[in-house]
């Protein structure tokens, strides 16, 4: 059955009928959500207080210079919703840093940490009321949005009341208004044919789109090769498996593929875009695009990562991740605490020594003597340096390790000590459920790279 076409004037009829105090045009810098703007801005029906734009902090700069021009032109002041109303948990280098980069699966953290949660906190912040959005979603965007949209065009949630006034245009009515209109489009859009605010991955088809990102926009590009530089170092620890090192990678699982075809993941109004679907995890085969991807390539098939020491049950670790539920302190939710092995620092001392403490402040460097401390760890042979925290693993042919059984009757009172921090966002669906048991408790990343100014 066919959608009943609401024009507009209708959609703003229906929305004077609400409560609100204020009105702002969401704006990402594509073309459905400038062309809402510019309907309401134009419209007799209701007056606007300003333009938003949200930036995630894994966009496009470009993008958001651009609707702060365009917002300018049109005379209404652009609000940028950044960092200064997102945690340091929520950055998107931290939950890539601590979770490894987003699939399918966790399209719905993404969106709540860099977008949803963000801006409740900004029209809280300058709202004293009920606000009234102004969004562009459209029911001819995909066959599912059809489904999910009945015609009104307008819906409310935590956030609000959303009006979207060209919730019945087709593709070629959009066109035809911005041209009847002289909207200018914006050069990121015709770039990558994306608004560019958001470029979180979750929903990437491949890492070809990342080549374009290269292309185009090469200061983004090395911001990606930064982060990859990290969680794939994160990977090989065992913070997470290494299928969740790169950008892109199209790993859904069980949760993914039913994230794909999830109504409630594909009808965000600040997500438009992302109904696009991976196809595939990402092929290490032919050129690596970042140096990251080169390493996790030779990793996969050296085996080349440094052996690990678990500082709870004292042994050697083979596989980080399934060490997880092997440790008895992990897997009753204490945070895991694997070290690897130095092997400059082993062979300057003739013995098996580990890397220190990454919370400690102090540090031996390879000459420097180590204070020793045999009473720290309570197995014979191990000891813990006083100062930086590493372990010496004694001078034989292998290092000194316990058995797990060792350590079975001190794990709770370990998991005790260290509770497992909650996740960043509150998890609702079984899907994602599924994929995030595999996270631990978040470690902070070290601050990104400082975003070059666009003024």
């Amino acid at each position: 059955m066919q959608p009943q076409y609401r024009s507009p004037k209708s959609v703003f009829e229906k929305a004077s009928s609400q409560s609100y105090d204020q009105v702002f045009a969401l704006v990402s810098g594509g073309s459905d959500s400038t062309t809402a703007a510019h309907v309401a801005r134009a419209s007799e029906q209701l007056d606007i207080d300003g333009v938003i734009y949200i930036d995630t902090g894994v966009g496009i700069p470009q993008s958001r210079q651009w609707v702060q021009n365009w917002a300018n032109e049109i005379g209404l002041p652009c609000h940028v919703v950044s960092s200064q109303y997102r945690l340091e948990k929520e950055e998107y280098h931290n939950l890539v840093y601590n979770y490894g980069m987003p699939g399918p699966g966790v399209h719905t953290q993404m969106y709540r940490n860099l977008k949803q949660k963000p801006l409740q906190r900004f029209l809280s912040d300058v709202v004293d009321g009920d606000p009234l959005l102004i969004s562009g979603v459209r029911e001819h965007e995909s066959q599912r949005r059809m489904e999910n949209i009945d015609g009104k065009g307008i819906q409310e949630d935590d956030l609000g009341i959303w009006a979207s006034p060209i919730v019945s245009f087709t593709d070629a009515e959009v066109a035809e208004y911005q041209e009847e209109h002289e909207i200018p489009t914006n050069p990121v859009n015709e770039k990558l044919h994306v608004s560019g605010d958001c470029l979180c991955g979750a929903f990437s088809r491949s890492r070809e789109e990342l080549r374009e990102i290269k292309l185009f926009f090469p200061e983004v590009f090395r911001y990606f090769e930064w982060l990859e530089s990290h969680t794939v170092e994160a990977a090989r620890r065992g913070r997470f498996p290494k299928e969740y090192a790169l950008w892109g990678h199209g790993n859904a699982g069980t949760a993914g593929y039913e994230a794909r075809l999830d109504d409630e993941q594909t009808g965000f109004n600040l997500c438009a875009n992302c109904e696009q679907s991976c196809e595939r995890s990402y092929d290490l085969e032919g050129t690596s695009l970042t140096d990251a991807e080169a390493d996790l390539k030779q990793s996969q098939e050296n085996d080349c990562s440094p052996p690990q020491f678990c500082t709870h049950c004292h042994s050697m670790i083979d596989d980080p991740v399934a060490h997880r539920e092997e440790c008895p302190a992990t897997a009753q939710g204490t945070r895991r605490d694997y070290r690897q092995l130095d092997m400059l620092e082993s062979q300057f001392r003739g013995a098996w020594i580990t890397e220190g403490d990454p919370k400690e402040t102090e540090f031996c460097s390879v000459g420097d003597g180590h204070d020793w401390d045999a009473g720290a760890v309570d197995v014979a042979g191990i000891r813990q340096c006083d100062h930086c925290g590493a372990f010496h693993l004694g001078e034989g042919d292998e290092p000194t390790t316990a058995s797990v059984d060792e350590h079975s009757d001190n794990s709770e009172g370990a998991s005790a000590e260290t509770e497992r921090e909650e996740t960043p966002v509150s998890l609702s669906e079984d899907q994602q459920q599924l994929e995030l048991k595999r996270f631990a408790k978040p470690k902070q990343a070290e601050k990104p790279p400082a975003e070059k100014s666009t003024n």
